[in-house]
Order: structure tokens, then sequence, then C-alpha cells
């Protein structure tokens, strides 16, 4: 508790013990209701003490679920996660808040059968909480209680019962089957580019053509490079057929393609496997164990959401099972006490990318002739397995035709997780490198990774590794000393490359802060060549400094990108930077920069790039010994959209993309298709994967650059509906997207009315109504779920209650929670109760 609060606390309670008139009655034993917000309640002893009521603090502190309890006339609690020590003394009439007494009034304190009592503003001043009095009711309520134990500790299981119905998975969604198209679709795909001294003979076109034809991806692709006699140009064409729901073969690919080994590289001919066309980030399930005490909870958070949970055992051990991905898994931990203690740490899970879940098996073939590789044609057989869920392994062979022979290289690669911080990969090519690598992370905050290779020089014209390169090493630090600061680090690089005409080594250490709009990061570079050993050969310290746009930057810079960068070496100034950058408009920039180097010209450039809907462009020019060069590029695509019935532009590529069209209309009769004279919907706002878009004035919508042959969960944006009233038949559709075309999906609104009652308690239970629990409407013929939550009342409302036979029962978690058993009533909604509404149910509840 901080000094202030106990000063205002002091002040507060020694306004209390001066007792009004009320205080001079002799207390009268009773019983009360204490409720604890909508959480808990429970029958207590208690004592009347006029206006004031006497609450039994040992009983309270267990309600509370607060670490304390009575000896005698004293009462003793720690008020946890701050370890506040709070103590009430009957007999010496004082509360005691950390090292702070504080007096009371012997009408205010008492101790009767091992119990002691203490006025409820007293006691609710100890607790931090607002504790309201109604004796008509015999009532005591504590309305906020999100600081007690008890509540966090409901929080957590409401967290946990969330995360568990997710797990569930697939609740709410509606399947849509999408057969294949024989053909279908149509995507345009162009590139310009254009520069240097001689922009015709550096120019580069690209025009690219896309459809689906037979269920899988039909592309074609033409280039030339440079314009005129000199002109380079180029013709392929591939198909890809994806399968994802088999198991023996999903990918297949005609015509331009790529190896399946370790090292991809470019061939014309045929690939097939049976690896997934995206492979799911979902890895496997990780142990993370630990000690804590008995009776804790510890949950594991990753990605802002909670992930698992579990309970020590009673030796204070704990094991909690976390879903890890490819890559980083920061993993945060937050553990609970038995009474309300809380300790938070990290750690961190290495998963490789070539890592496959356990007793997976992938297979991968290719053949064909070698495109941009000194070889004239390719074949490789690899073979990968996971042999646990630490353990992968991986083989195959390489099988290569030039001119100087035939080359066959057989390899195997080992990928591991030892522990969950450390990955480690291990490669051997014959006749080609043995390559090493590891990575370590403990936390989110600290980082080493190292790798290091040993070249093959024998091999006369190799094809896949680099003349004459004999090794290469690299190590990488980074380390955040202040977790609550991203921009406060240290990090460092060691970089090694040998050849046979000698080696070339590179250190470099660094650091960032920033303060403000200003993030600075200074470092120091060595680099060395010739022999094995590290002579210095240049020194550079330097500082590169980032001015981020924003009101802090100050009224002129404010939306201007600047950086710069300082470097000194060599016994004086070598490098000189400094570059600018603003939005002139939502769609264009401008960038302009100088550069000085020793031993070179200043270099002035200045830019400009466009981002629009339909296509993205860019123009530069900079200065060069002998004048100026200029570069220009445009780029952009055209999808034909079916469902619409027009051409659709889009910036960037497309090929090998996907989307989903369609109309947002009023089903009046709620039959989920679209029948004429049902209007389309304006200003909906959709949510297609991670893709947002918002219908037109027609009701019209359109999702593109999806990924194609996989499945993808479009919703309604329901806040976006102009009246609560209106509700979607599917809450959530999932689909498979199809390649290079738009998918059709139209998407039912219907009209829906309101439903109220309330709940109360049965007649033999007194009638009286129940505030502040969850009420749970469910469709019985499609499982649709409504909830809310009563009124102080005891009445619900709801709304979005479509036509059908629905059950409202209070929520079984609560009823058991509260020792409660609730009844469940049906009600009929008709289409001819859409205008007047449903009222009148009424749950009854009991104990159990």
């Amino acid at each position: 508790m901080r000094p202030r609060h106990l000063v205002g606390l002091l002040a507060t309670l020694a306004g209390v013990t001066i007792p009004g008139t009320a205080l001079a009655q002799a207390p009268e034993q009773t019983l009360v209701e204490v409720r604890l917000g909508r959480l808990v309640s429970r029958t207590l002893e208690a004592w009347r003490a006029g206006d004031a009521a006497l609450l039994p603090v040992g009983a309270m502190l267990g309600l509370a679920e607060i670490r304390g309890g009575v000896i005698g006339a004293v009462a003793t609690a720690t008020l946890e996660p701050a370890g506040t020590v709070i103590r009430v003394d009957a007999t010496l009439r004082v509360a005691a808040v950390d090292r702070q007494t504080l007096p009371l009034d012997s009408t205010r304190v008492l101790a009767r059968d091992g119990e002691v009592y203490l006025d409820a503003a007293v006691l609710g001043r100890l607790l931090g909480v607002d504790v309201q009095v109604d004796w008509s009711e015999l009532r005591v309520d504590v309305p906020e209680a999100g600081n007690l134990p008890v509540a966090r500790r409901i929080e957590r299981e409401e967290a946990r019962r969330v995360l568990l119905a997710e797990q569930g998975g697939g609740a709410g969604l509606t399947e849509v089957a999408v057969p294949p198209a024989r053909w279908d679709g149509l995507v345009v795909d162009y590139l310009a580019q254009a520069g240097g001294r001689d922009p015709l003979a550096a120019a580069n076109l690209q025009l690219g053509l896309g459809a689906e034809l037979l269920g899988g991806s039909l592309e074609v692709l033409a280039q030339s490079a440079g314009l005129g006699s000199g002109a380079r140009g180029e013709l392929g064409a591939s198909w890809l057929g994806v399968w994802p729901e088999s198991i023996r073969l999903r990918q297949l690919r005609l015509g331009d393609a790529y190896a399946t080994g370790p090292r991809a590289r470019a061939i014309r001919g045929a690939s097939a496997t049976n690896a997934p066309y995206v492979r799911d980030q979902f890895l496997h399930d990780a142990a993370f164990e630990g000690m804590t005490g008995p009776g804790w909870t510890v949950e594991a958070w990753a990605g802002g959401g909670l992930v698992a949970f579990d309970s020590s055992d009673a030796l204070g051990r704990y094991s909690v099972e976390v879903p890890v991905r490819y890559g980083e898994n920061p993993v945060e931990f937050i553990a609970y006490g038995p009474n309300g203690e809380v300790r938070s740490f990290s750690r961190t899970y290495q998963a490789v990318q070539s890592q496959l879940p356990a007793r997976t098996f992938e297979y991968g073939l290719a053949a064909g002739a070698c495109r941009r590789v000194a070889c004239d044609g390719s074949a490789n057989v690899d073979l990968r397995y996971g042999a646990s869920d630490r353990w992968t392994v991986r083989g195959g062979l390489e099988a290569s035709s030039r001119a100087a022979g035939r080359l066959l290289q057989p390899y195997a690669v080992l990928t591991a997780t030892p522990v969950n911080p450390l990955a480690v990969e291990l490669e051997a090519l014959a006749q080609g490198y043995l390559r090493a690598a590891l990575r370590f992370q403990p936390t989110a905050d600290l980082r080493l990774g190292a790798e290091a290779a040993a070249f093959n020089t024998g091999v006369e014209a190799p094809v896949l590794t680099a003349a004459g390169q004999t090794s290469q090493a690299r190590i990488g630090l980074f380390w955040r000393p202040v977790p609550s600061n991203p921009f406060l680090y240290v990090d460092g690089t060691f970089e090694h490359a040998g050849t046979r005409t000698g080696d070339r080594n590179s250190l470099r250490l660094g650091a960032s802060l920033q303060r403000a709009a200003l993030r600075v990061a200074p470092y120091v570079r060595v680099s060395s060549s010739g022999g094995a050993s590290f002579t210095p050969d240049g020194t550079f310290v330097g500082v590169s400094g980032y001015l981020l746009p924003g009101p802090r930057a100050g009224p002129v810079l404010n939306g201007l990108w600047t950086r710069g960068r300082v470097e000194v070496g060599g016994g004086g100034l070598s490098a000189l930077e400094l570059s600018l950058a603003r939005n002139l408009a939502h769609s264009l920039r401008l960038e302009g920069g100088v550069a000085w180097r020793l031993g070179a010209r200043t270099q002035l450039t200045l830019g400009v790039a466009t981002a629009f809907p339909a296509l993205r462009a860019g123009a530069s020019v900079a200065s060069v010994p002998g004048g100026a060069v200029s570069s220009q590029y445009v780029q952009g695509s055209v999808v034909w959209n079916r469902a619409a019935g027009r051409l659709t532009p889009t910036p960037g590529p497309s090929l090998e993309r996907a989307g989903v069209a369609g109309h947002v209309f009023l089903d009046r009769n709620a039959d989920g298709r679209r029948d004429p004279g049902e209007p389309g919907l304006a200003a909906v706002r959709l949510v297609v994967g991670s893709i947002s878009v918002t219908t037109d004035s027609l009701g019209r919508y359109e999702a593109w650059n999806l990924l194609p042959f996989e499945a993808v969960v479009i919703s309604v944006d329901t806040l976006s509906l102009e009246s609560p009233l209106l509700v979607p038949l599917a809450p959530a559709v999932r689909l498979a997207t199809a390649p290079n075309r738009f998918v059709a999906l139209d998407l039912a609104v219907a009209e829906a009315t309101v439903l109220d009652g309330e709940v109360r308690r049965t007649a033999d239970d007194g009638g009286r109504p129940m505030p502040g629990v969850d009420v749970v409407v469910r469709e019985v013929r499609t499982g649709r779920t409504l909830r809310t939550r009563t009124f102080g009342d005891g009445t619900f409302y709801l709304t979005g209650v479509l036509p059908g036979e629905w059950e409202v029962t209070v929520d079984p978690a609560t009823a058991k929670r509260l020792g409660l058993a609730a009844t469940t009533v049906r009600r009929l909604v008709r289409p001819e109760d859409l205008a007047g509404g449903v009222a009148g149910v009424v749950v009854e509840v009991g104990a159990e």
C-alpha cells in the first residue's frame, strides 16, 4: 500500500471513530446476507449497533479468499498482491495496516465465540472496498469487489472457461463447400521497370496470366529484359494442384517448379509432395515445468491471450502444456497463490521451421531442367520424419547433370529442441558442406545464436555451393536489460567468410535508446581480412538516429520521417547520411536524401512512391559522377469478379492468389437465399480472414489477396448493422478459396426480435428476484447461443432472437458457484412475434 493511501486511510478511519447517536446503542445479534458484487453471497452472523453493522472478520476473509484468520480476539490478514498486512485487536480496540496503528471506538469492534466483529465501514476501508448496509433487506453489499482475491479468481476461471470453449473449435461456424471448377477466373499481372543511363536497355517488362483450371492454378508468365535489338525474352508456364485433405499427395506442380531439397532451386519439369501447401503454424504442445508452492495456480499467456493453465500439486510442482508455433515462442507466466499472491515470469520455446510434428512423414520428389543454376538437369528425393515432438530427421539425394559430369550428393539433417529455449540443427551434404547451428533464448529479452559451416573445396563446378568458398560462421547476441522498455537493448554480431583467396571477418556491437520521438543507435564495427586470426584493419564508430513522426516531434517535424548516420574511422569522418520522407497524401510519399562517404562523391537522391487502390508506382533520381540516373516502375493487376460482373484492379501481383465476393442482403423470409426484392445492405463491415471490407451502396463486397486452397472464415460485424434487431443467419462462414478467382458468397441478414423476462427464487425460497446472474438462451435446432446478465431487479433483456424454439436458463457455471439449481424454460418464437417481441419468460432458481 502506498504511503499516500495510508495517510488517506488514517484520516478516514479517524473520522469514523467519532460515533453518532447510533453507536450509543448496545449491539444486537442478527443474520445478514453478505454479497460481494455479483460473485458470491453468504448468510453470516453479525451484530447491529444502531445503523452500523459489525461483520465477522474471519468469515469475511474466507468469503473474499484473503489469507488470514482469527486467534482469540485478534484477526490478522495479508491482502495480496501488494502484501498489505491487516490486524484487528478487539481487546486493545485497534486496527493496524502494515505498521500504522488505528484506534477504534469500543462499539466498532467486539469479540464473541472465537470471532472478531468489526464495523462494516471500517472493514471496507481496510480492504479498499465500499460496503453498503441495507437493514430493510438484512443485506450487506460490496458493489465493486474487483480488487479482492475472490474476484480475480473468478475472472481467471471465466478466462479459462472461454479458453476451453475455444479449444472445442468450430462452434457457430457454417461450412460452405466450394466445388473445383474446370475453367474459371482470370488474373492479369503486369510490371514495367526502367532506369539507368540507358533506360531502354535496362527495362524489365513482365506480363502474367492466371486462371483456375481443373481445380488447380494455371499461370503463364512472359518477361523481357531490355527493349530493342538486345532484348532477351522468356516464356514460362506452370500448373499447381493442391489437395489439402489427401495424405499421399497434397501438391503437384508441372512446368516451372522448384526442387524439394534443403537448397531450393528453379527447374522446368515436375515436383510432387505430401507436405501441406500452407503449413499450420501450430507445431505441438510443449511442457513448461517448475515449482511454486502448494495450492498455486499458474497461467500461461502468449500472443496477448490465455493459452493454458495448471495448479501445483502438494509439493508445489506444476506442468503447463503450451501450444507452440514455428519460430520464437515467448510465454508469460502468472502464478496466483491461494490467498491472492501474484508472481510473474517469462520463458521461451524455440521451434525451427524444418521441424515436423511427432510421427509425421513427408516426402518431396522433383526432376527437370535447371533454369538458373550451372547444371543441365536436376533431380532430388527428399524424406522428412518427426521422430518426436523435439526431434526431426531428414535425408535425401541430390542429383545434377552438368558439363563436368554427373554429381550425386546424399545429405542428412537433424533438427532438435533438446530443452525449451534451445534449438539445434546439424546438416551434412556429401561433396558439399558440414553445417551446425544453434539458437538459445531463455527469455524474450535475451537471445544468442551461432552458426558455422565448412565447405568441400575439391568439387569441380559445384551446384549447391559457391565455388571457392571454404568456411562461414556467424554469432549473434541480443539483450534487453529493461524488459518494460522495448527500445533499450544491446546487440552484437560476428561474421566470418572464408574463401580460397583469403578470409574476411567483421565484428559489430550496437545499442538502441529512445526518448520521446528520437531513437539513437550507437555502434562500433571492426573488420579484418587475410589470415585466420582477427587482426583489425579497420575500426569505425558511428551513431544512427531516427526521428519518428508524431506530435512529440514538434509542429515542424510532425509527419516527417528522418534518419541520419554519422561514422568516424581511419582518423577522420568516414560517412555522413541524411534521409527524409513525408506522406504528402494518403497514397503519395516523397523521399529524399544526401550521402557522403570517404573516397566517393556526395550523392543526392529524390524519389516519389504511390500506392493507389488500382496500382502502385514510383520514380527516383540520383546524382552520379558525370550526371544523374533515374528509375521508374509501375505494377498492378486486374482480376475478373464474376459475382459483380466487373474487372477489379488491385495493386501488386495477384497470380496464385484468391478472393471472396458477393452481397450482404436483408433476408425477409429468413430462408438463407436471396429472393427477388430482397435488398442489399450498405456500409456493413465484414472480416474475411485477416482482411476487413465494407459493402457498397448496393450491398456488394469483395476481398482479394487471400491464400488459395486454404479455408478462410468470413463474419459480419454486427455493430455495423443499422439496427440491433438485424442478425446474420450465419454468424461465421468457413469456405476454401480457389486460385486466381473470386468465390461467390452471399450473406443473409434477417430481422430478429427481443426477449425479456426475469430470474427469481422459487416460492419456497422467498420468490425474490436474482440480480447479477448470467442467463443463457439457446436455439434448439441450430445451437445458436446468446448470453446476458440480469439487472438489479432480476429482469433481463436480449436482442437478436430469431424465429425458432429457444431454451432459457441460468448459466450452469453461475448456478454452481452460487449453489443454486435452475429451471429451463422453452419458448417458441414465431415470425409474427417479431413486431411485438417475446415477454414474460420466468426462470426460477432454488437451493441445490
